[in-house]
């Protein structure tokens, strides 16, 4: 077996890499400058000179509440033609497995909790992700459609908010919650600060998925050749509202000063609370880190590396 990793050297990528490599399976993973995805002439040659037998399709345009909501073109775009490019190139090249990703994202503003994986189409997205979860949805018709026409094999798997080190700490205003509120009260605690501000309210509520677990499933449905049809949520099945979360970090970072919500900045949708029963069914998968433990693992990571 030899796969093609797009994404591979991301936060998500540097944690399935691991797990791959593990298994000693072949596997390539150019960066965005050696395989530029978004130029469908050198994807297309990139694939036919590497041959791989199985696509592992991560690299995407993402990031937290405001960068989508800044760049809703660039989300559309970019991340569209990735997915188009990247099944085309493997239709010409006979690959035989394409394993996608998807998003949590991708489910209506108003879904019933838990977000049950046959609920996806039920109604729009919310607005502020909608550019993003609707090329995601794009994404998983194209694995769809290529398998009902061109049998390309493979799996779409649809991660929950994922955290863990590797994540991108340092840029607030594009940053998911977790990295962006451990950078706040670690810089809070060394600086002595009175207070942190967190954007909107705090009522809305997340579930969060350490990295490592869902690069276990990852590399699981990479390796064993895994086949389906059908779209397969990964997540703990376990939600937390953001208030929580942010004294929970507090907690664990051992800053003592207040927290204050300033409201700004849309919450996005109300509530995210996963299905898990498929992966447990299918893959026969469950996370296995839960959140204080990979919030801990997260901080210890964040001090190392700033003190290097």
């Amino acid at each position: 077996m030899k796969v093609l990793i797009t994404g591979g050297n991301g936060f998500l990528g540097k944690h399935v890499i691991k797990k791959l490599q593990i298994s000693a399976h072949s596997f390539i993973a150019p960066t965005s400058k050696e395989l530029n995805l978004l130029n469908i002439e050198k994807t297309i040659r990139f694939i036919q000179y590497y041959k791989p037998t199985s696509i592992l399709h991560m690299a995407a345009l993402c990031g937290g509440i405001l960068a989508n909501k800044n760049s809703p073109a660039d989300f559309l775009r970019d991340n569209t033609q990735m997915g188009i490019n990247i099944f085309e190139a493997a239709r010409m090249a006979n690959v035989e497995f394409v394993h996608s990703l998807g998003s949590i994202c991708m489910f209506p503003k108003f879904c019933p909790t838990p977000f049950k994986e046959d609920d996806l189409w039920n109604g729009a997205a919310e607005e502020t992700n909608f550019p993003y979860g609707q090329a995601k949805r794009t994404l998983l018709m194209l694995s769809n459609t290529y398998r009902s026409q061109y049998k390309i094999k493979g799996s779409f798997l649809m991660p929950v908010n994922l955290y863990g080190p590797h994540d991108h700490f340092d840029d607030l205003e594009n940053s998911h919650v977790i990295p962006a509120l451990i950078n706040k009260f670690e810089n809070a605690r060394a600086n002595n600060l009175p207070y942190v501000e967190c954007w909107g309210t705090g009522e809305i509520t997340r579930e969060f998925l350490y990295a490592e677990d869902a690069a276990i499933a990852i590399s699981h449905v990479v390796s064993s050749n895994f086949d389906s049809n059908l779209p397969i949520n990964l997540g703990t099945g376990q939600q937390i509202s953001i208030k929580q979360l942010a004294n929970l970090i507090k907690k664990l970072t051992g800053y003592t000063g207040d927290i204050i919500f300033t409201g700004e900045v849309s919450n996005g949708q109300p509530t995210r609370q996963l299905d898990v029963s498929r992966a447990k069914k299918l893959l026969n998968w469950e996370a296995s880190t839960s959140l204080e433990k990979g919030l801990k693992k997260s901080i210890e990571w964040y001090r190392s590396r700033k003190s290097q």
